[in-house]
């Protein structure tokens, strides 16, 4: 992100990412946005002990993109939500999007789905983040406009930059054992109806597992279907 931004940090919960990104001079104005007002009010406790200065800072109580104005801002933060949920708040305000110059987004599961409909939407991915925070990894994107081919269905699981950048890296191949082990859970869980094994969805995830595994060449180090049997079954809402 260049110096100079103006953000709208969306859902921003206590605002530790706009304040920061303020602090630090890479943005000089910013809309912190929320829902609900304990979040917005905890904000602006935040900002007054930083001392962000009022002329830089806006606090906006409203859903999605629905409270901003075309052109008010050039960078769109959304963090800590599912893909499939960002990539709805993002269609609902076409309005809004087109006239971002940037998207920093960091879903939480649904990154296939949020990857596909950023490259359908015509922004495609400039960059890509693996952070690891507390023995969990995150995934950062950044989306900017323009067309662009749409990636295999393996890239757009794991990431077309975060492939070629974090190949040969240790949280690339522990990226990759996360994602296969939630497919596992869904494949065993769709493994219990007649109609959802012959789905296209179990088919795709069954290969696509497959390809994961040919990636990191150590099959034996990710959980067979017997011990995910054994696990508790925590179905995220979407891959």
């Amino acid at each position: 992100m260049p110096a100079g931004s103006r953000i709208a940090d969306i859902g921003s919960d206590h605002g530790y990412l706009a304040l920061n990104l303020l602090e630090s001079r890479i943005a000089n104005f910013a809309i912190i946005t929320d829902k609900n007002p304990a979040p917005l009010d905890s904000a602006r406790k935040n900002s007054k002990l930083a001392n962000i200065e009022d002329k830089n800072l806006e606090f906006r109580l409203g859903d999605g993109l629905s409270i901003l104005e075309p052109n008010e801002v050039d960078t769109i933060c959304i963090a800590g939500m599912g893909g499939a949920l960002i990539g709805e708040i993002l269609s609902e305000s076409p309005n809004i999007v087109e006239t971002a110059k940037r998207l920093i987004l960091q879903p939480m599961n649904g990154m296939k789905p949020l990857r596909t409909w950023l490259y359908r939407a015509k922004w495609h991915i400039a960059d890509e983040k693996l952070v690891e925070v507390d023995h969990k990894i995150y995934t950062i994107i950044l989306a900017e406009p323009g067309e662009s081919e749409l990636p295999t269905s393996l890239e757009l699981q794991l990431g077309p930059v975060i492939m070629q950048r974090y190949r040969k890296r240790k949280i690339f191949r522990e990226h990759i054992r996360d994602r296969i082990q939630i497919m596992q859970r869904v494949v065993l869980d769709m493994s219990r109806s007649i109609l959802a094994k012959r789905s296209p969805k179990y088919l795709e995830l069954k290969e696509t597992i497959e390809e994961m595994k040919s990636l990191l060449h150590c099959d034996e180090e990710i959980l067979s279907e017997e011990d995910l049997s054994n696990l508790p079954t925590m179905i995220p809402r979407s891959l």
